[in-house]
């Protein structure tokens, strides 16, 4: 599996945008444990990091698509989503289509599968982004009222711990599943990579 990173910026600790084979991907760098004691704004906060990271990729030049990973990526659904029903979710208090169906996602997905244009895959971005905002801080909010601290060094290793932990144990416990066991080989290669990115911009 050839893996390349590219970290563009870490808006809170929580996702870095990986090339694996050509294709630029969403990686999620939280684990179950954080997400089990998130709060829903918390939650809410990480799903719009993730869409600023894609946002802002795009907006400093990169015109390739990127794959969002969906649900796998989402911590309000790794939180929410049981199959097909998203019961809590501060989404689904305003799309009740389930799993963002009439959310501007659905756009951008669309866009990414449909091989639309640059613009139109930045302007479904753009827009997932202000609708979550939205939902987190009213329709009021200045994106320059916000501005996170990047994390440490350190909060970069303990999420790469964790997630290389997850990663180890969902290998382990699929031996006997072989698309599940590559899927978190693969994953396993991917943190590497990550790994191996951030221990490079250390040392420059």
């Amino acid at each position: 599996m050839n893996v390349g990173v590219r970290i563009r910026r870490w808006a809170m600790k929580e996702y870095v945008i990986a090339e694996v084979n050509g294709v630029l991907q969403v990686v999620s760098l939280w684990s179950q444990p954080e997400l089990t004691a998130a709060t829903k704004e918390e939650l809410l906060e990480a799903a719009i990091s993730k869409w600023h990271l894609i946002v802002e990729t795009m907006e400093d030049g990169e015109q390739r698509p990127i794959q969002d990973g969906g649900s796998d990526t989402c911590a309000l659904c790794a939180r929410y989503l049981d199959w097909n029903e998203c019961t809590g979710c501060p989404v689904s208090e305003v799309d009740t289509s389930n799993r963002c169906g009439g959310s501007p996602y659905a756009a951008y997905k669309s866009a990414v599968n449909e091989g639309e244009d640059f613009q139109s895959r930045l302007a479904a971005a753009q827009a997932e982004l202000e609708f979550l905002e939205g939902l987190r801080y009213g329709d009021d909010y200045d994106e320059e009222d916000e501005d996170p601290p990047p994390p440490t060094w350190e909060e970069v290793d303990e999420s790469l711990d964790a997630m290389e932990r997850n990663a180890v144990s969902i290998r382990d416990a699929a031996v006997h599943t072989a698309h599940v066991l590559q899927a978190a080989e693969d994953l396993c290669s991917l943190i590497r990579g990550v790994r191996a990115e951030v221990n490079r911009i250390r040392c420059d």
